[in-house]
C-alpha cells in the first residue's frame, strides 16, 4: 500500500505543460505492486480530459538536505506519454517554479527515441 505519509497522490484537472491527462487520487492509477511503485494511464473520460493517470509528491511531507535516493525507472514509449522524476526545493524562496529551481532526474517523451 502506498505509503500516505510519505507520498500525496495529486487531484488535479489542470493541465499541466498542455497535458491531455487529469491526475486521480486513485489507487488504479498508483499503487504498490511487487514491491514497486507503478504510476499507470489510462484511457478514462474525466471531466474535459480523456486520459487518466497519476502524479504523487512529497512536498512537506519528507524533505532531505543530504542522502541517496536510487530508483529503477521503467517507461512506456508512444506519443503522448512525458513520464518525469525530479525534485523541487520544499519552499519557494525565490518565488514560485521555475525561480526556486527544479533537478530533473529523468523526463522522457514517449515519442522521442532518448531519454532526455
Amino acid at each position: 500500500e502506498l505509503d500516505t505519509s510519505i507520498w500525496k497522490r495529486m487531484d488535479s484537472d489542470y493541465w499541466y505543460n498542455e497535458e491531455v491527462q487529469s491526475y486521480t487520487p486513485n489507487d488504479t492509477n498508483s499503487f504498490i505492486q511487487d514491491s514497486a511503485l507503478h504510476l499507470v494511464a489510462y484511457e478514462q473520460n474525466r471531466g474535459v480530459r480523456n486520459y487518466t493517470s497519476a502524479r504523487l509528491e512529497t512536498r512537506y511531507k519528507m524533505s532531505f538536505r543530504y542522502g541517496r535516493i536510487e530508483a529503477g525507472l521503467q517507461t512506456s514509449t508512444g506519443s503522448g506519454y512525458w513520464p518525469a522524476f525530479w525534485m523541487m526545493p520544499v519552499e519557494d524562496e525565490y518565488g514560485e517554479w521555475p525561480n526556486s529551481g527544479e533537478i530533473d532526474i529523468m523526463e522522457y517523451f514517449g515519442s522521442q527515441s532518448s531519454i532526455m
